[in-house]
């Protein structure tokens, strides 16, 4: 089993916005702020990712996919929590993008989860005003920092996530991205796998010729029957750099 972790794979998503910004899509301001914020949207991760947790019905850690929904909540309320420390603005989207994912993803059980769901929504709205009243005051920030704008950047945050998830994970069949934002309007991205971690996107959305993006992950072999035993693994396990390349149609 290769492990890339949520830090790694945020990585490459900031790899991706870097050279983002060829028409038919849209380019963003402020340009450091945004690509950090996602360079480190899973910032709160990296504790789980250093110490990764048994799902007792495969044998193998937990993906981001089947982790008990209270664990994801204490994640995202982590990111959102230190990113401001390092930039009021990629903290903004970073809570944004967190609050967005609970909204599409969270699915309580019962009254505990869903408490704990409607705390941390109310807790994400909060830290936006906050954020969002601080940087509309600041000269710098004002111009970037009202809705539509946001709104916008937030989005491509979400674009690029995805971009990144599906090269992580290994794209099988064709997919579209709808929504992505361009200087016409919104337009249609469609990945294409066209060889072993190698994907073709169009219409091009890079200002490269083509894109390669490293990415490291650790090799895992067999099951595992408890935490301590994957752990002590895990950090023992050997580590593969990945070369993922987007290319033009």
């Amino acid at each position: 089993m290769l492990c890339i972790s949520q830090a790694t794979h945020a990585w490459v998503a900031g790899q991706l916005a870097k050279a983002w910004g060829r028409a038919p899509v849209s380019p963003f301001q402020p340009f450091e702020e945004v690509s950090l914020g996602t360079e480190q949207h899973d910032l709160g991760w990296i504790p789980w990712d250093t110490a990764p947790r048994l799902n007792p019905a495969t044998g193998f850690p937990y993906n981001f996919t089947e982790m008990p929904l209270l664990d994801h909540l204490t994640i995202w309320s982590r990111g959102a929590e230190w990113m401001p420390q390092v930039s009021r603005y990629a903290g903004l989207l970073v809570s944004m993008h967190n609050r967005a994912l609970c909204e599409r993803f969270s699915h309580p059980k019962n009254d505990e989860e869903a408490q704990a769901v409607n705390s941390f929504l109310s807790r994400q709205a909060s830290l936006e005003e906050k954020l969002l009243s601080s940087l509309q005051a600041d000269p710098q920030y004002a111009d970037w920092s009202h809705g539509d704008v946001a709104h916008h950047n937030s989005r491509l945050v979400w674009i690029w996530d995805t971009i990144s998830l599906h090269l992580c994970m290994g794209l099988s069949d064709e997919m579209a991205i709808e929504g992505v934002p361009g200087k016409e309007g919104a337009t249609r991205l469609t990945l294409s796998p066209s060889a072993p971690d190698e994907v073709t996107v169009s219409p091009w959305p890079f200002h490269v010729e083509s894109l390669t993006v490293p990415c490291d992950g650790r090799v895992l072999s067999g099951r595992f029957t408890d935490d301590t035993t994957l752990q002590e693994a895990f950090q023992e396990a050997p580590t593969v750099t990945l070369r993922l390349r987007l290319q033009p149609p």
